[in-house]
């Protein structure tokens, strides 16, 4: 490998490295700015020596499952970037999410079953344990994006692969006819 092939692989794991992080924070930002905002207006509104702080506000949004919308999100935002990218992992590395996945969807589920539609306040452990999994899931997704980003040499545009197909057959011809008929 040339010194310029080795820069360019570090720039290009650099690049993909800064999109994979900016693309995922811009998710997780969005996701939760508004839950922000909104406890800086209650707790300012609610100033009082009894009302709870402005994390606590933050949290409240959150007691009764509500995180199992963002994880639906992000499992969601983790098969879509394995679809669209399927080839460029090992059946293993689709196995993995796919598994994760579907038991995290199972356990979220059968937690929002006891909350009877988010009126029933959750324990704070289920709550905590439910962050953990959209983190998780969030450093898994980051991995995907990462690698897909990353990999954009390695498999060919659906225009490249035709068009190499194409010149497979033409060689294929060509040698055919240059035997001669049988």
């Amino acid at each position: 490998m040339s010194s310029s092939s080795a820069t360019d692989t570090g720039k290009n794991s650099e690049s993909a490295l800064l999109s994979s992080i900016g693309e995922i924070m811009t998710s997780v930002v969005f996701t939760f700015a508004p839950f922000l905002v909104i406890s800086i207006q209650v707790t300012a509104s609610a100033a009082s020596a009894g009302s709870p702080a402005y994390l606590d506000r933050v949290f409240q949004f959150f007691s009764s499952g509500e995180m199992a919308l963002p994880i639906f999100s992000v499992i969601g935002s983790l098969a879509a970037a394995i679809a669209l990218n399927y080839r460029r992992f090992p059946k293993w590395a689709l196995l993995v999410p796919t598994i994760v996945s579907t038991l995290i969807v199972l356990f979220t589920g059968y937690v929002l079953g006891q909350t009877n539609g988010f009126d029933a306040p959750l324990l704070t452990s289920i709550n905590r344990t439910l962050v953990v999994l959209y983190l998780g899931l969030v450093i898994m997704w980051w991995v995907y994006v990462f690698i897909t980003m990353r990999d954009t040499d390695e498999i060919p545009s659906s225009d490249k692969r035709v068009d190499k197909l194409v010149q497979d057959l033409a060689a294929k011809r060509a040698a055919k006819n240059a035997s001669g008929p049988k």
